[in-house]
């Protein structure tokens, strides 16, 4: 074994420090931390290093601070924009300190190599080069940092750096949602569905509007309730479950009999086919076997088969008016969000 290895997996073992004074934080060791159940705790981590020593004590000070508000996912997300900011200004020849003595000139450079660096990706995606690290020296200013900049920040970054959303089509419309004749061509074939096993999720994802790693995140052991309605005189069927992005513990939600009576079939094939050592953690929508064993279904796959599907069923429909491959772009990006 390489001695460097050796090395690195004596100081983690022996490092008796709490995780958040480190520059490795794993996810398994955070109290409190929100990972979606896509992702595996056990690995996820937020990496430090990357950060200029000068400013790493203040960007881990201020991950203390959200690393239990916000979902561990979003947290790796805005170290990654935050790295690039530091990355960028350094590399461009600044130094320690230039955050404290930043002017707007400096931003108005590091947006200009933001967009010219980013050009032809999604203007969301790199809004949040802005955005975040507006969020970051905003905080640090507000809780009067060492390093935070000492002009005012809504003097630094002003709410017009960030690019207007891209519209969907050449015709500038900008679309809120998916268009209710996509919906029900993707409805009325999701039989068809390339990976089968994902038809009930899909379902779930329709009836109740929630995410796609809400439904994932699913155990058969409490997602199924019976409430008795009095004023109906009868009992409705509820879904039950983790809220991960707002940190709801056990939302409820009301579903259709047929619709419940699919979630219970679901509840007893996991049942059947769950042991401690395949689902100990008692997903709805587990994997059994492979190295993703003990996994809830992965979101890409039915991103993937979703997408599949609009390909294979509906391009070859009378859906020209409408239908062309930044639509199908933006379906499977609404999907996403789901």
């Amino acid at each position: 074994m390489n001695i460097l290895l050796v090395i690195k997996f004596i100081g983690r073992y022996y490092d008796d420090r709490e995780e958040i004074e480190k520059d490795i934080w794993y996810a398994k060791n955070i109290k409190g931390v929100r990972v979606s159940a896509t992702q595996n705790i056990r690995t996820n981590r937020l990496n430090f290093t990357s950060i200029p020593e000068y400013y790493r004590e203040a960007v881990k000070r201020y991950f203390a601070t959200i690393i239990t508000k916000k979902s561990f996912s979003l947290c790796s997300n805005i170290l990654s924009f935050l790295n690039y900011f530091f990355k960028s200004f350094y590399s461009r020849g600044y130094g320690d300190g230039f955050v404290e003595n930043l002017d707007r000139k400096d931003i108005e450079e590091y947006i200009f190599h933001l967009m010219n660096d980013r050009k032809g990706k999604s203007k969301q995606q790199t809004n949040l080069f802005i955005s975040y690290v507006r969020a970051f020296l905003e905080y640090i200013q507000l809780a009067q940092y060492k390093e935070a900049p000492k002009k005012d920040v809504s003097l630094l970054i002003f709410a017009d750096d960030m690019q207007k959303r891209a519209s969907w089509d050449s015709k500038n419309i900008k679309a809120k949602f998916i268009l209710e004749p996509i919906l029900k061509q993707i409805d009325n074939n999701i039989g068809d569905l390339y990976s089968s096993e994902y038809i009930p999720a899909y379902i779930l994802l329709r009836e109740t509007g929630w995410r796609g790693t809400d439904i994932l995140n699913l155990r058969y052991n409490n997602c199924l309730e019976q409430i008795w309605n009095s004023k109906e005189q009868t009992y409705n069927y509820y879904l039950c479950g983790e809220i991960t992005k707002t940190g709801i513990a056990q939302l409820k939600i009301s579903i259709r009999d047929k619709v419940a009576e699919m979630v219970q079939k679901s509840i007893d094939k996991a049942k059947e086919l769950s042991t401690e050592e395949n689902n100990p953690n008692k997903y709805l929508f587990n994997i059994y076997e492979g190295k993703l064993k003990g996994n809830p279904y992965t979101k890409f796959r039915l991103l993937y088969s979703i997408k599949r599907l609009i390909k294979k069923k509906i391009l070859g429909m009378s859906m020209e008016n409408y239908i062309t491959s930044n639509f199908i772009r933006y379906v499977i990006l609404e999907l996403r969000s789901m």
